[in-house]
């Protein structure tokens, strides 16, 4: 009997030791080192906290293995923001990675509320977690920041305009052109993002291959040569797909929200009822040009309508 104690004993502890244990599989989540001025501490805190709720959230197949610590620096303004960022960041930039894979910088000028800081943290996040697991080797700029939109839940209605506009009247970007690189600013800008988020959730919404994508990357192997073992398609024909049939399926979004759609409905409902007003005013001259008839005829349908003339009648 006390033997039996002992062991139950035994895997009651073991069973308390493998609760505290990180699930196997799974990698180690990175400390968050924060730096900011004195005055900022409150907000670096709370920085801080989204960043940590961030990476535990994290599907298990997006972690890298690097545990390495996550520095994030809060500049105090866009002065200051630009003095360390050294000219590398465009004007309109609220947060940019000064170490690939390891250090973020975020203006505070731009962190206006809640949700506003955790898009543009988790942003800059996704990018540091990918550029962790892919190190030096050569990544698509769509799939870089249509992955980040991603993480960071940036889909919303201006881009699907954006899409469905650039789909209408067949404007929208190539995909392969934007491996390289992005258009430096303006609207050409803005539809080249929302691009490569729509690119990244195609390729995101077959849960399996999206995740062997992932673990491909982390192993070493070249992007389109993971795209390609994952999905087994090429990189160069996902691109194609994407202009020929990804794009076009938004079409239906610019009829939605277009601003010429818009404008020809409004056409066709003015034309048609001044349509329906002129059928009424030409009804209108043809009953006062009708020639008259009988005094005694037409006083005999008014009774008629009154349906007096069956009262008459019945007495």
């Amino acid at each position: 009997m006390k033997r039996l104690h002992m062991v139950a004993l035994t895997l009651l502890v073991l069973c308390g030791l493998a609760a505290r244990l990180p699930a196997a599989g799974l990698a180690p989540l990175p400390a968050v080192q924060m730096q900011s001025e004195p005055a900022d501490a409150a907000l670096a805190a709370e920085i801080q906290r989204l960043t940590e709720a961030f990476l535990a959230a994290l599907p298990p197949a997006e972690r890298p293995a690097d545990a390495t610590p996550i520095r994030i620096l809060l500049a105090p303004d866009g002065a200051r923001f630009a003095e360390i960022a050294g000219g590398r960041s465009p004007e309109w930039a609220a947060g940019l990675i000064l170490e690939p894979g390891r250090t973020i910088l975020l203006d505070k000028s731009y962190l206006r509320d809640l949700g506003q800081t955790a898009a543009l943290l988790r942003h800059e996040l996704a990018h540091v977690l990918l550029d962790r697991r892919v190190g030096e080797r050569a990544v698509p700029r769509w799939f870089h920041e249509g992955y980040a939109q991603l993480r960071a839940g940036e889909w919303d209605m201006e881009a699907l305009w954006r899409l469905g506009r650039a789909a209408w009247t067949g404007s929208a970007i190539p995909l392969r052109d934007l491996e390289l690189g992005f258009p430096a600013s303006g609207p050409r800008a803005q539809l080249a993002y929302a691009e490569s988020q729509a690119a990244v959730q195609a390729l995101a919404r077959e849960g399996a291959s999206w995740g062997q994508l992932f673990e491909l990357l982390e192993a070493g192997v070249p992007f389109s040569e993971a795209l390609q073992r994952s999905r087994g398609e090429t990189l160069a024909a996902f691109s194609a797909r994407f202009d020929a049939q990804i794009m076009p399926s938004f079409r239906r979004w610019g009829l939605l929200f277009g601003t010429a759609p818009l404008f020809f409905l409004m056409a066709l409902i003015f034309m048609a009822a001044a349509w329906r007003r002129w059928r009424r005013g030409r009804g209108g001259e043809i009953e006062e040009a009708a020639p008259a008839g009988p005094v005694g005829e037409l006083e005999q349908n008014e009774w008629l309508n009154r349906g007096w003339i069956d009262r008459f009648r019945r007495r």
